[in-house]
């Protein structure tokens, strides 16, 4: 490859580089719902159970605790039925600082929630992991982590956990209800402790997709990073993503835009903004990496639907690898 050859694909991976990673597809930061420029994301699986007896929402508790502005919903179970999807649990076990648990993506996890208050690296999230080990493993493998890296247990304050600092950094890693294990940034462990005390649980999404992801206000929550332009008018993006027998995957996207003709522009815009994002120019060739990923309006509502044959999903996830090591 020449130089040319090389910045230029140097420069799409970086423009992918936050989208991709965090988000694992485009679609996911470029779909849109109506929603209130205020109200937060909520619990992807439904309303919170009511009854003061009924465990509480630990992914309410995780957005509230960060003013979470981007959530991320995986069921590893369903991950773990693909060869793709184990790929996906990797990274996200990679990223959000699961590795260093010694936990098996494949084996070990059933689900992951995620809630941070932005992309960039300073943002504050919280990592909710629904673990299926006993309590007192998880304990001990809490515990055999920080000896290896020099952490320490934090026994004052009730809270059953650790502190310590891994490959991504300083975190706190604490356990909560049955079966859950809540990794927190270094500052609010105090704070997380009430949010997390008592009977709480993670609930999973019902349906057959394997991850859901929700941005609030993604034309700035996702802004300055190098991904598809988002027009201000779309508010709190969501997407989800279903995997197939066959290998491949379907991404689904909608929203709702501020008027029918204002849908018209988003819908044009934002197909010409993914489109400009996953095309490589090499000497004088425009290169398109995936599918076209068209936006369309119905009425003030912006849809897409993309489906990924086993190929092109797993060219994405090489690009996603990469953009993780950089």
């Amino acid at each position: 490859m020449n130089t040319k050859q090389s910045v230029a694909s140097q420069r799409y991976r970086s423009g992918l580089n936050r989208t991709i990673a965090y988000l694992v597809c485009v679609l996911a930061v470029v779909a849109c719902s109506a929603c209130a420029r205020s109200t937060p994301p909520t619990d992807p699986s439904g309303d919170s159970q009511a009854g003061t007896h009924a465990p509480r929402s630990a992914m309410d508790a995780a957005i509230r605790l960060v003013d979470a502005r981007a959530i991320l919903m995986a069921r590893f179970d369903q991950l773990a039925q693909h060869s793709s999807g184990q790929r996906i649990a990797r990274q996200l076990s990679v990223q959000f600082g699961v590795e260093d648990t010694g936990l098996n993506p494949d084996t070990q996890v059933a689900s992951m929630f995620v809630a941070a208050a932005g992309i960039s690296r300073g943002d504050h999230q919280v990592v909710v992991v629904k673990y299926l080990v006993p309590s007192e493993q998880m304990r001990a493998m809490l515990e055999a982590m920080a000896e290896r890296t020099g952490g320490r247990s934090l026994d004052s304050g009730g809270l059953n956990g650790v502190r310590v600092l891994g490959r991504s950094g300083e975190r706190v890693y604490v356990m909560a209800g049955v079966d859950l294990l809540i990794v927190l940034p270094t500052g609010i462990e105090d704070i997380a402790q009430e949010a997390f005390a008592g009977p709480i649980e993670l609930r999973d999404s019902i349906g057959p997709e394997a991850m859901r992801v929700s941005v609030t206000e993604p034309s700035v929550t996702l802004g300055g990073y190098g991904g598809p332009s988002i027009p201000s008018t779309i508010s709190n993006a969501r997407a989800k993503l279903t995997f197939r027998q066959d290998g491949g995957a379907d991404i689904s996207a909608e929203g709702q835009s501020t008027s029918a003709e204002q849908a018209q522009a988003d819908a044009m815009s934002l197909t010409h903004s993914v489109e400009s994002a996953t095309t490589v120019r090499i000497s004088v060739v425009q290169v398109r990496m995936f599918p076209a990923v068209v936006f369309r309006a119905e009425e003030d509502t912006v849809k897409s639907d993309v489906s990924l044959s086993a190929d092109e999903l797993r060219r994405l996830l090489v690009l996603s690898e990469m953009a993780l090591r950089r």
